[in-house]
């Protein structure tokens, strides 16, 4: 490819000369861009040849103190060496060209004359100074805004310059130069204090019996009636009596009776003025029209001052998930709980995985009481699948649930099946059906000690299911108490359990009350 004369240098030095705006305007209008990169360029004049102008090239020759340094960029990469100082700098523009572009050659001669001397003239300036281009350099002319000349006819090259003259100027005045995020003061440094400086204190945890010593009843009665006043609510007069009572107060109270009071969540806080002051071993809650703030807030407090041994919070149906949720926290956390009656408190779907979860880690309680709670179905499901890995739970209290034959009879039997610990399981008053008990006896054979007593008291049982019984019954070696009472069984159901009994050296006790028998069953029952 032959090197044209300066005239071919055209397009590439009005886009780096900064020539008046006119011209710049002048050149945009007769400039085209196609998806090739070929670029086309058409002076006014004459002549109708065209030739392709394909690329464009700078060379860059930087003199140093150290040494010289060459690029060769385009002319939209110049900006990216502003960070290297530089003393001296030459700028030649040369222009190569190939067969494909048309430039008039019999144009304004004294135009391309002028153009050609501001060419070949060097440029001795900052890099800094030249037009920086954010876009990279391609293979196609593009006249960016950065060539065009303002209004007030400053081009950019000279604004560049001043700016690159006012950072020059900053840096000399003291402003550390860094590169690449890094000072040139050094590597930053990072240190630790030693071992013994690291804790500087240290807060030990408030003790919550803290307000207990050296108590009186005086004082007990006189802050449970300040906190009444603060909370605005009313003393009850069946709880002062109560303390009023007490003579010792060094260990546990054998009581704290609210039965049949109604706490509102006000009456519930002024309570903590008891607690934190007296422990208990029961506290009675039956009945006292918890709702969900009052629940959460007395069972907050319980777990909080270990407050009863024993709670029984029956008969409140609407404390809700939150007070399920605070009920769940308390048997988990407190050490000290071994009792919880929860009698007709409905134990609903999304209230029953909070339970499940505590007793599947729980560390104290041993007798609970969960009777018409609503149980059937998935709660169950959930409370069996927890008590499968409980050691500790030794009573467990089922009846009037409405538990049926099928599916909770199963759960059920896995219980009995995987827990050896629980002693006595009351199943009274549910639809456990023959079906079910099959279920039921499946569990008990698995057994080699656990179940003590079972209580199948009124669940629709008939002469067929006391076939599974008797087959169950010589496996058992702990079971002492059978309760069957308020079931159909009759003379033949009593003849099955006779066999079973016979290979049965374990039970004591068996319950037929009202199984329709006659005297010959009763005979039987004897022998």
């Amino acid at each position: 490819m032959a090197r044209g004369p300066a005239t071919m240098e055209m397009p590439a030095v009005l886009e780096s000369a900064n020539l008046p705006s006119e011209g710049a305007h002048k050149q945009e209008e007769h400039t085209e861009v196609e998806n090739n990169g070929d670029s086309y360029c058409t002076q006014d004049g004459s002549g109708e040849e065209q030739c392709p102008i394909k690329n464009t090239k700078q060379e860059i020759c930087t003199d140093d103190v150290d040494g010289v340094f060459t690029q060769n960029d385009g002319v939209d990469n110049l900006g990216n060496l502003d960070t290297i100082p530089q003393e001296d700098t030459s700028v030649e523009l040369n222009v190569e060209n190939s067969s494909g572009a048309v430039c008039s050659q019999d144009g304004d001669q004294e135009q391309t004359k002028e153009l050609s001397s501001i060419a070949s003239l060097p440029v001795n300036q900052d890099l800094e100074a030249l037009p920086h281009r954010t876009e990279p350099a391609t293979s196609s002319l593009v006249i960016s805004d950065e060539t065009k000349v303002d209004s007030d006819g400053i081009s950019p090259s000279t604004e560049g310059a001043d700016q690159g003259n006012d950072k020059k100027g900053a840096k000399e005045e003291g402003t550390p130069e860094e590169e690449n995020g890094r000072s040139k003061h050094g590597p930053k440094r990072v240190t630790f204090p030693c071992d013994d400086d690291i804790v500087s204190g240290a807060l030990e945890p408030k003790d919550p019996w803290r307000h207990a010593q050296n108590v009186t009843v005086e004082d007990v009665i006189t802050s449970y009636t300040q906190a009444c006043q603060k909370l605005n609510c009313k003393q009850i007069p069946k709880l002062i009596r109560q303390l009023q009572d007490l003579t010792d107060l060094s260990g546990r109270v054998d009581s704290l009776d609210l039965k049949g009071e109604k706490l509102d969540h006000k009456a519930c806080e002024a309570l903590e003025e008891i607690f934190k002051r007296v422990q208990f071993k029961m506290v009675d809650l039956e009945q006292t029209n918890l709702d969900e703030d009052g629940a959460s807030a007395l069972f907050d407090m319980i777990e909080y001052y270990e407050s009863a041994t024993h709670l029984n919070i029956s008969f409140n149906k609407h404390i809700g998930t939150r007070g399920w949720q605070a009920a769940a926290h308390m048997m988990r956390k407190t050490n000290c709980l071994q009792y919880l009656d929860a009698r007709n408190t409905p134990l609903l779907d999304h209230s029953a995985p909070f339970v499940a979860r505590a007793l599947r880690i729980s560390s104290s309680l041993t007798v609970l009481h969960l009777e018409n709670t609503s149980l059937s179905g998935r709660p169950l499901m959930l409370l069996a699948t927890a008590l499968k890995m409980n050691i500790v739970l030794r009573e467990l209290y089922l009846a009037d649930n409405r538990l049926n034959s099928l599916q909770d009879s199963s759960q059920l039997g896995n219980v009995l099946k995987f827990n050896s610990c629980i002693q006595i399981l009351d199943l009274r008053n549910n639809h456990i059906m023959d079906s079910g008990l099959a279920y039921i006896c499946e569990g008990i054979k698995e057994q080699r000690q656990g179940l003590v007593t079972l209580v199948l008291w009124n669940n629709q049982l008939t002469h067929a299911g006391m076939v599974y019984m008797s087959m169950c019954l010589p496996h058992t070696q702990t079971l002492e108490t059978l309760n069957l009472g308020h079931n159909a069984i009759g003379n033949e159901g009593v003849r099955h359990l006779k066999n079973g009994l016979i290979g049965n050296r374990s039970v004591l006790r068996l319950g037929l009350a009202c199984a329709k028998l006659t005297c010959e069953g009763k005979g039987l029952t004897l022998l």
